[in-house]
């Protein structure tokens, strides 16, 4: 046996690989780099293994996060899996944790048997590997029943929702003149965007002032561009390509909108919680599971923008409604997502998934 499971208690300092393939900025990246903070913080040490042209390698390296690089060609790389065992084998790590099915995949090929294999469902394609795994985390207690529905025993799910650090931004007090919309992620069809900007059509053709930001980028930028042309809202609206510093967007913005059509969880609608923004959001999976209609937000059906428009209007006649509800929504990230509260959550869910995995490996 080169390397095995090792005596855990609850003082144990575990080594971890962190392992997340993608190439892009979407929720799956951002999760990877909240996963090892959370463990980092909790006191373990955390190898990330990334993707050679991760968008988010500088971010890692900037905060003095380790990562190794790692290149899978096909399903079926057996050099990519045997450069993950020869990593796993060097670190002497005691838990693998997967982002995507992609990265688990491979860590299942590479170390199924000899290290406790974490795979973490951010989305609803489940495919048949994940049964493999030793534990599955679930961004959503809706995912975590889907997998019940799979024949995945319960003593494997583990609901672990996404993280946000707190930020310590002044309390908002009052909206701008003429307030500001704001909304933001990647340009594909199921982040509604296009309702959006109808929404806003809408309130333009009924005279309520507004100014709106729509930050992000994707293969419907064009088409968006010229959705917002033909609304006549190139006075109201301006596009500003890719967000890079999330904060700076934030404080640019009275109201938050997230219009999907489909939203697995939503850490855009954390974050912008988080900074005490009133938020309105489609009844979409992940968000019906963290807000509370017309307390820390306004839910509205999925692709309705004249409903959408109607809140929208709500607010910006009621600012200081819309302040308060930012503050409750602020309030319940803090008690539930708070990036310390899901590390203590993490620490305790990698002991049990520990315990439920025999100590006896094979050689490598």
């Amino acid at each position: 046996m080169l390397y095995g499971l090792r005596t855990t208690n609850h003082e144990h300092k575990m080594h971890i690989l962190n392992i997340m393939l993608g190439k892009g900025k979407g929720g799956l990246e951002q999760a990877a780099l909240d996963y090892h903070e959370a463990l980092h913080m909790a006191g373990n040490n955390v190898t990330s293994i990334l993707h050679p042209h991760s968008a988010l390698q500088p971010t890692f390296t900037a905060q003095s996060f380790p990562t190794q690089s790692l290149s899978q060609f096909s399903e079926r790389d057996w050099l990519a899996a045997r450069r993950l065992r020869r990593i796993a084998k060097e670190a002497q790590a005691d838990i693998a944790i997967a982002h995507g099915n992609r990265a688990l995949g491979l860590t299942l090929k590479a170390l199924k048997g000899r290290v406790p294999v974490i795979a973490v469902a951010h989305n609803y394609n489940i495919k048949k590997r994940f049964p493999r795994a030793d534990g599955i985390f679930t961004i959503t207690r809706d995912l975590l029943e889907e997998m019940v529905h799979l024949n995945i025993p319960r003593e494997k799910l583990c609901h672990m929702p996404n993280m946000v650090r707190m930020p310590t931004a002044a309390a908002r007090t009052h909206f701008r003149d003429p307030p500001v919309i704001g909304s933001m992620g990647r340009f594909v069809d199921k982040k509604g965007f296009d309702i959006f900007l109808h929404a806003l059509k809408a309130l333009k053709d009924q005279s309520v002032p507004f100014r709106a930001l729509l930050g992000g980028d994707g293969i419907l930028t064009t088409q968006l561009q010229k959705q917002a042309q033909d609304f006549g809202l190139h006075n109201h609206l301006t596009f500003t390509g890719w967000v890079e510093d999330k904060q700076a967007f934030f404080d640019q913005l009275d109201i938050f909108v997230l219009p999907s059509q489909h939203e697995p969880f939503g850490i855009v609608l954390i974050e912008a919680m988080a900074q005490g923004l009133p938020c309105i959001t489609t009844d979409s999976e992940g968000p019906c599971e963290i807000i509370t209609h017309e307390r820390n937000a306004i839910m509205v059906e999925k692709a309705r923008p004249y409903q959408m428009a109607q809140a929208l209007t709500e607010w910006l006649e009621n600012p200081d409604a819309a302040i308060a509800a930012g503050k409750a929504a602020q309030r319940t990230i803090d008690e539930t997502y708070n990036i310390t509260i899901i590390s203590a959550r993490l620490q305790q869910a990698l002991q049990q998934v520990r315990a439920l995995v025999p100590n006896a490996s094979p050689p490598i």
